[in-house]
């Protein structure tokens, strides 16, 4: 199993398969380093949607089993990272 803490890129599904290609378990990718609220949550939408249109590469990471689900599947668990609390905006 191995996981990258920490990927900070322009998201595709090119990268989703060298990802994959490469044997990543699961990643943590950067939806939000400096934006506000609603630029992390329009990140957010766009990140939910490629791992919608790419469900051959892969799968959300919503909780531990799910990058056990990636290692048996041979897909890639995407954790939504944040890099810091601006994205919360005024909401916490």
């Amino acid at each position: 199993m191995i996981i990258d803490a920490l990927v900070i890129s322009r998201w595709s599904a090119p990268l989703l398969k060298d990802m994959q290609a490469g044997g990543l378990t699961a990643a943590n990718c950067t939806c939000s380093i400096w934006e506000g609220f609603e630029d992390t949550i329009k990140n957010m939408a766009a990140m939910r949607a490629l791992v919608r249109q790419n469900p051959d590469t892969a799968i959300e990471v919503l909780s531990p089993s799910d990058i056990d689900r990636a290692k048996r599947e041979g897909k890639v668990g995407v954790i939504y990272g944040w890099q810091n609390s601006t994205g919360f905006g005024d909401y916490l």
